[in-house]
């Protein structure tokens, strides 16, 4: 079996395990991913996020919605590699991973609040009691 090898990058993961390959990082015909190959498929991925959000939020917050999600890239696919095989994970790499995710979460917040989407922990009813308190 396999394992995953925390050097891989979440792109690199999803990318070997579609390939078959944890260990060597190469695709089948011996094509190996590089960072800048993977680093153009995320660009492109951001910009495609950008023109489809472009007409509803405007360029400028099209682009910075983009950002921000783009930043989430690598958890993303290291979530969906997992759920693609979770035998090629360890307990440590997954906690490693998932801790890794939940630390993104602020680039979701942020692309949510440009986006406009109310965030949970504003509308807590807590909040204004407690500012009555002071």
């Amino acid at each position: 079996m396999i394992v995953y090898a925390p050097s891989l990058s979440g792109s690199e993961m999803l990318s070997a395990m579609h390939f078959g390959d944890l260990g060597t990082r190469r695709a089948p015909s011996g094509f190996e991913l590089s960072k800048r190959a993977l680093l153009q498929r995320q660009r492109a991925a951001q910009k495609a996020i950008e023109e489809a959000l472009a007409k509803t939020y405007g360029a400028r917050d099209a682009r910075e919605i983009a950002f921000h999600l783009s930043q989430c890239f690598e958890g993303a696919e290291f979530l969906v590699a997992l759920q693609l095989d979770t035998g090629r994970f360890s307990k440590a790499e997954i906690e490693a991973s998932v801790s890794d995710v939940l630390e993104a979460l602020d680039y979701i917040w942020e692309a949510a609040r440009v986006a406009g989407y109310p965030l949970p922990c504003l509308e807590d009813e807590t909040l204004h009691d407690d500012d009555e308190d002071i």
